[in-house]
């Protein structure tokens, strides 16, 4: 009996998922925004790593959407196409954001 472990793919991205996702991304940017703010107004170089994580969980969020939408796109309504070239485009301006700081 072999002890290999078996690597699963990950789940197909659905829609509703990505919707989902680009949200999520949306309440971590305005985390990070207030995380900034509190450490500007505080002085306190400490809240710097917290933004530094927020930072890396909106990068893992854009992959996800970016190959999410890629492999989703042509197979959803128009309705849903829409959709999701919106969900690319919020988390192109979030990344934008994300580098002017």
């Amino acid at each position: 009996m072999s002890t290999a472990s078996v690597k699963t793919p990950p789940p197909e991205a659905s829609h509703s998922g990505l919707m989902k996702r680009t949200v999520e991304a949306c309440e971590l940017a305005r985390e990070a925004a207030a995380i900034a703010a509190e450490g500007i107004a505080t002085g306190s170089m400490s809240r710097l790593n917290a933004i530094r994580q927020c930072e890396k969980e909106l990068d893992v969020i854009d992959l996800e959407v970016d190959s999410g939408v890629t492999s989703t796109i042509t197979r959803v309504p128009e309705a849903e196409t829409r959709q999701l070239l919106a969900c690319m485009k919020v988390m192109i301006g979030l990344e934008r954001i994300g580098t002017c700081s």
